[in-house]
């Protein structure tokens, strides 16, 4: 029998959540002391930069934890007025009803760590800087470090078409590099980077060891990650620079580490990124369909160029230790899981996320995947897994977009 909590996290995956009142949350005792993000967001291009523009200030939690007879769950929200799933609050206490029927699994908000909030010996235009300024904590124990803010595709109108991007307010306080000051710079990525370089890296060294000492009692994920860059070679030399920065620390840590980036230029760059603690590469194909890559995702690299680059990766990481997502719902099933299999017998291990139909983009009125379809796709996906010896990434802690981690906990 499929356990209740992968059935609510699957719906909650593909439907999003309502909210009534619609500012429930916003008014929240506490709210600053929990994970939260803007109901709304509406991302815009102009002048060579993208904000979002929108100026609804309501808030809903960026993320929950389902638990259900002491198994716990991660799972990401996202607003949809049209969803049959509602999250209430009654006695300072969470629940889903769906179709107006309360759903028996326990919700946990999560509180912000504490240690996000201290200060570091950072001082950026006369102001004093945080740890969550330079590094972030996705679910219980995934360690997220931007390599910059911002994707130069969407900058020159090329996005993928199903991404959101997630922008800062005009107002919002950025202490990491980001590409909305890169025109300034006439799009010189060296003076660019030379400017704030200094004082980021140092925060995310200070950051860095703070919370991974204040995690210690957890398994640790640190994932690296970052948007393109109108010169690829760039984004690499970015990232070396800021592994050379952390290695020390990653040393002597007993965590894996994943970097997310776009295809190396130069497999010496994988060489060195091994060589400096990276466990595993990821770079995101979204969908295994040439024509319909380079349709939904412009900005990338060529689709057989993009898959060469996954196959040079494993000669330098070894079979299972190179990763890609898929985006599940942007195509036929069964096609995606021929390509999967293919891929894994180069060593290479796919991974997805639910399409989500986000507020501004092209893809917003194409319907998430069947439910039926996004369980089968996942008990096949782990039967490939368990063929090649492969892993889900993360755990269910800390990957909020799939269920995989589910399936091989309970087994399925």
């Amino acid at each position: 029998m499929l356990p209740e909590i992968i059935k609510l996290k699957i719906s909650i995956l593909r439907y999003g959540v309502n909210f009534y009142p619609y500012d429930l949350f916003t008014n929240y005792p506490g709210i600053e002391n929990f994970k939260t993000k803007k109901i709304k967001k509406t991302p815009k291009v102009f002048n060579k930069t993208v904000y979002d523009v929108s100026r609804d200030e309501n808030l809903i939690p960026s993320e929950v934890i389902l638990i259900f007879e002491g198994y716990e769950s991660i799972v990401k929200l996202r607003y949809s007025y049209e969803s049959p799933l509602e999250l209430k609050v009654k006695n300072d206490e969470m629940y889903f009803l769906q179709n107006g029927s309360i759903i028996d699994i326990k919700v946990k908000f999560l509180r912000k760590l504490k240690i996000l909030g201290e200060k570091t010996p950072v001082i950026v235009d006369n102001k004093s800087t945080f740890v969550d300024d330079f590094i972030d904590v996705v679910g219980v124990n995934r360690v997220s470090i931007l390599l910059f803010e911002g994707c130069y595709n969407w900058i020159c109108g090329n996005p993928c078409k199903f991404c959101d991007l997630h922008p800062k307010s005009l107002s919002d306080r950025v202490i990491k590099p980001t590409l909305n000051n890169l025109h300034k710079f006439d799009n010189n990525i060296e003076f660019w980077w030379e400017n704030s370089k200094s004082n980021f890296l140092l925060g995310i060294k200070y950051s860095l060891d703070k919370i991974v000492n204040y995690l210690r009692k957890y398994p640790i994920y640190i994932y690296l990650m970052a948007g393109n860059l109108p010169e690829n070679a760039w984004t690499w030399k970015i990232a070396i620079e800021i592994l050379e920065n952390i290695s020390a620390i990653l040393s002597r840590i007993n965590s894996k580490v994943y970097i997310n980036i776009s295809p190396h230029s130069d497999i010496q760059d994988l060489k060195k990124i091994k060589y400096l603690g990276v466990h595993q590469v990821q770079y995101n194909l979204e969908v295994a369909n040439k024509y319909l890559f380079e349709n939904i995702c412009p900005g990338k690299i060529k689709y057989d160029t993009f898959v060469l680059k996954l196959i040079e990766a494993v000669q330098v990481f070894g079979k299972g230790n190179v990763r890609t997502n898929f985006v599940f719902g942007l195509q036929n099933k069964f096609e995606l899981l021929k390509n999967v299999e293919k891929l894994a017998k180069l060593g290479i291990v796919a991974d997805y996320s639910v399409f989500q139909p986000k507020r501004k983009t092209p893809l917003y009125y194409k319907s998430p995947p069947d439910f039926n379809d996004v369980l089968d796709f996942s008990f096949r996906l782990a039967s490939i897994y368990r063929k090649y010896s492969f892993e889900p990434i993360f755990c269910s802690l800390s990957s909020r977009s799939s269920i995989m981690n589910e399936v091989f906990d309970f087994g399925l």
